[in-house]
């Protein structure tokens, strides 16, 4: 079964042996990281396979990168890839479209196929990934995004069979490990590249270390990501989104470093990690907090005031407890993940300004009115 996340929660996929579906991530700080200036920017764009529920083609951030789209068709218990003739928005729950924007978000320079894994009743089952990857086996691909688990308790020699294939065949395989798990599969088979997220010292950071049997950790603090409606959602907390970010972080070390060898990426992924050992207690110990205290003297006054009055007739919020720094991102101040894009949208109506890049707005941006100023007042000075 695969047991799928809604938008909202955004985890990974876990599929288990029976097949039913329930509803349960380049700066130039990176460009520094990665060693130098960009020696490739003129090859081709990165092929990446998206295996997942599915995308909405139609949403204006994607569907520029959405290249071909694919599903699966059971004939009486054999199942068989089969194109798209043109394309449709097949993503019913968001996930694979959460994902394809946070790919997006770390390199543009991409092409997404993507496979939906998913029957029209919401259900799928490893005989289905199985196929998808071995369809895969015969493209040229750069990688393969598998945001998502398997049932361990499900025989996956012949899956571990496929993934070895592929890696064979020099592409990079990028999974999930399954939320608030050690070990999941196929992140752990050593042919992958197995991710975990958390909120590491800086939004930025990754950490990475090859021998590991979850090989890498990324920074996961939620921003807003496309959504099956045409608009954003903020994207809790995962492993899903942490698999996807590495994703676009290979993609954009090969785009720049014409890098294809896995050994040559994982060097380079090496050279950039902050971290190269480390247990889970540096994990429980990495996160960052917010800064809490008034932060008046360093934004402008006078559209602080203004962000303050919006917010007051909005959330309903006391005004002098917002000014004393009130934590607006949570229960008390009314700001949540489901309304960020509501009051992102808002305030450019009220006060005139437009956001470029939505996928650029974290949570970060929402902790207190100071936080919410700062972030207004930098696309007023752009």
């Amino acid at each position: 079964m695969i047991v799928l996340m809604t938008a909202k929660r955004a985890e990974n996929l876990v599929i288990t042996k029976h097949g039913n579906i329930s509803k349960h991530v380049i700066t130039q700080k990176r460009r520094k990281a990665a060693g130098g200036s960009c020696l490739f920017e003129n090859m081709k764009n990165i092929k990446i396979a998206l295996v997942d529920t599915g995308v909405n083609v139609k949403h204006n951030f994607l569907k520029d990168i959405i290249k071909q789209q694919y599903y699966v068709k059971n004939y009486n218990g054999k199942y068989e890839v089969l194109k798209k003739k043109e394309q449709v928005s097949d993503d019913l729950i968001g996930h694979g479209t959460g994902c394809a924007s946070v790919i997006k978000k770390e390199c543009k320079n991409i092409e997404i196929y993507s496979f939906c894994i998913v029957n029209k009743d919401g259900s799928s089952n490893l005989c289905i990934l199985e196929t998808v990857l071995n369809y895969i086996l015969n493209l040229p691909m750069d990688i393969v995004n598998l945001s998502l688990s398997v049932n361990q308790w499900t025989d996956l020699r012949n899956l571990k069979h496929i993934i070895k294939g592929l890696s064979l065949q020099g592409k990079i395989v990028v999974v999930s490990l399954e939320n608030n798990k050690r070990i999941s599969y196929p992140a752990a088979f050593r042919e992958c590249i197995g991710v975990q997220g958390a909120i590491l010292d800086t939004v930025d950071a990754i950490w990475f270390n090859p021998y590991r049997r979850i090989q890498g950790v990324v920074d996961s603090t939620p921003y807003l990501h496309c959504n099956i409606e045409n608009t954003y959602s903020m994207f809790g907390k995962s492993n899903s989104y942490a698999a996807a970010r590495l994703t676009g972080i290979i993609a954009l070390l090969m785009k720049m470093y014409g890098l294809k060898n896995k050994e040559l990426i994982f060097a380079k992924l090496q050279q950039m990690s902050e971290k190269k050992i480390w247990c889970n207690l540096n994990l429980r110990k990495s996160r960052r907090l917010p800064e809490r205290e008034p932060l008046l003297d360093k934004v402008d006054k006078r559209l602080c005031s203004y962000v303050v009055q919006i917010l007051e007739n909005y959330l309903n919020n006391d005004k002098e407890e917002m000014l004393k720094g009130m934590l607006l991102l949570s229960n008390r101040g009314r700001i949540h993940y489901s309304n960020c894009f509501e009051i992102l949208k808002l305030l450019e109506k009220e006060i005139g300004f437009t956001v470029p890049d939505y996928t650029m707005i974290s949570r970060e941006n929402f902790y207190t009115v100071y936080h919410i100023t700062q972030l207004v007042e930098s696309y007023i000075n752009n």
